[in-house]
Parts: C-alpha cells; sequence; structure tokens
C-alpha cells in the first residue's frame, strides 16, 4: 500500500514539476504562455491549446505573422497580420477561422508579441489549476497523499521498534 501511495505521490510531484517547468522557464526567454479560449485561429490553435508568445518589435513583424495583442484592457487576442500599415503605425488582423477580417486596427502599442510555438491541449490544464476549485482539489489531493505517506512510515517505524529492547537490540524470546 505505501509504495503504490508514494508512487502516486511522485507522479503527481513529477506532473507538477513538469507542469511549472512548461509555464515558467519559458518566461525566462522573454516567452509568456497564454491560453486558447475561442476557435477563432482553428485549425492551426485548438481550444484548449496554449501558445508562447515572444516579445517582438513591431518593425519586425511580417504580414502572415501570428500576433498576440490586447484588444482592451482586459482582452487579450491571437490572430494573424493580414496588412501592415507602417504610416499609422498599426496592422489589420484576422483569425484563421473568421470569414472577415477584425474590426479596427491594431496599434502598434497593443502588441504583446508574436506566437513562437504551441503545446495542444495543455491550456485545459492550465484553465482548471488556475482556477479556485482545480487548485484546491489537487492541492489537497497532494496534502492527503503527503501525511497518508507520512503516516504509514511512521507505523512501519513503530512496528520495526517495538521488537527492540532499551538498548536499541533486537530482543529475542527463549521458549
Amino acid at each position: 500500500m505505501r509504495k503504490i501511495i508514494r508512487f502516486i505521490t511522485d507522479v503527481i510531484l513529477g506532473m507538477m514539476a513538469l507542469y511549472l517547468v512548461v509555464l515558467y522557464v519559458p518566461r525566462g526567454f522573454q516567452t509568456v504562455p497564454y491560453e486558447v479560449l475561442s476557435g477563432s485561429m482553428e485549425p492551426v490553435f485548438h481550444v484548449g491549446s496554449m501558445v508562447y508568445v515572444r516579445k517582438t518589435e513591431p518593425s519586425e513583424l511580417q504580414t502572415g505573422d501570428v500576433i498576440t495583442f490586447y484588444l482592451t484592457e482586459d482582452t487579450i487576442v491571437t490572430h494573424r497580420i493580414l496588412e501592415k500599415n507602417a504610416e499609422t503605425q498599426s496592422f489589420q488582423t484576422k483569425g484563421d477561422a473568421n470569414e472577415n477580417a477584425d474590426g479596427g486596427a491594431v496599434p502598434y502599442s497593443a502588441v504583446i508579441g508574436k506566437v513562437v510555438f504551441q503545446i495542444p491541449f495543455l491550456g485545459y490544464i492550465y484553465g482548471y489549476l488556475s482556477g479556485g476549485v482545480g487548485l484546491m482539489i489537487v492541492g489537497g489531493g497532494l496534502i492527503f497523499l503527503i501525511v497518508l505517506s507520512l503516516l504509514l512510515d511512521a507505523r512501519k517505524s513503530h512496528v520495526q521498534d517495538r521488537g527492540k529492547g532499551e538498548s536499541g537490540n533486537e530482543v529475542v524470546h527463549a521458549k
């Protein structure tokens, strides 16, 4: 039983470590992950994917690049550049799955960066774990497994100690 619990705990800890690496290591390379919430970029980026965006100067961006930008203060969008207008310092963008181009031009100042890669389905995990209930369930489950593992270790140690005398040597009973 103890080995099974230890294995499950190790798997969960390994998955959490991998998740943290996938989310936070790219930040050291000026790349930030964003969860894909809509199907506007299907089939390139599916809902539930995680796209990684690297800060890129607007002058380096070209028609056809996929960029992430602020549509409003609270809304972030990832769409493809259809047209670049150096005079107005803006881009015309469109979601690949959308029939029409986006309604307004995207000013250079609203651009977060260029999408450099994606990991399918990771956005679902991120969305679940970043929510309060998911975080409490995973955290509570992990704490439960760790406490259970410690209790089993203590029980095993107690059983082993019961067979020893005061000197710490094993007590042998003669018949």
